[in-house]
């Protein structure tokens, strides 16, 4: 696993779900890939439009959400 295939499987992943279509802003952040080769880190960063609060921050909310996964070889 490299950085360069995490991000590709992000990319690959936000463009089959539609997702850009429904978060304003949706972009793959720095530190998305394989930092030691064993596990993805994938950080996401966008702007929310909260229903009961958008009177109030017309521009948004920026969010960054983060997750791992790691995949363990067993024979």
């Amino acid at each position: 696993m490299s950085d360069g295939t995490v991000r590709s499987a992000v990319q690959r992943h936000l463009a089959d779900t539609g997702a850009a279509g429904r978060f304003e802003g949706l972009s793959i952040s720095p530190g998305t890939g394989s930092p030691e080769s064993r596990t993805a880190h994938v950080v996401l960063s966008a702007v929310v439009h909260p229903p009961i609060v958008n009177f109030l921050v017309p521009a948004g909310v920026p969010i960054t959400v983060s997750s791992d996964a790691r995949s363990e070889l067993r024979r």
